[in-house]
């Protein structure tokens, strides 16, 4: 009957069965089942780290009531650059240009921060790369 079926129970047993064959392998060192296990705490945790902040993001946009166009050139630069590598600083442009790029600016900054306050509400012990 599958309603008796314990997915923690079952997974658990099938970890300490990976690991006893793991040591039972003699060309197996010690220091790649650390690394293996490693590796996949690290992959698992950076999968959610981006998931996290895909979804803070989106937070903060409903947070700010902003209305985002992602196809759009945010400071109006590409018609003037051939790329982002290639943007100037917001004190090069024209008077008009400068004030987009100024805003632009500030809206990025304003983002990274309530993504940091949001990122340390949620998660206090894991450092922000903000």
């Amino acid at each position: 009957m599958m309603s008796d079926f314990n997915y923690k129970k079952y997974s658990l047993e099938h970890l300490e069965e990976w690991i006893y064959d793991a040591l039972s392998c003699d060309n197996v060192e010690p220091q790649e089942i650390y690394d293996v296990i490693m590796n996949a705490i690290q992959s698992d945790l950076e999968f959610h780290r981006l998931r996290m902040n895909k979804l803070t993001e989106l937070l903060t946009l409903f947070q700010g009531h902003r209305q985002v166009n992602f196809d759009s050139d945010p400071a109006g630069l590409n018609d003037y650059y051939d790329g982002w590598d290639s943007v100037p600083v917001c004190e090069e442009l024209d008077e008009e240009d400068r004030e987009i790029c100024d805003e632009y600016n500030l809206r990025e900054a304003e983002y990274y921060n309530s993504s940091h306050v949001i990122q340390t509400e949620i998660n206090p012990g894991i450092p922000s790369r903000y």
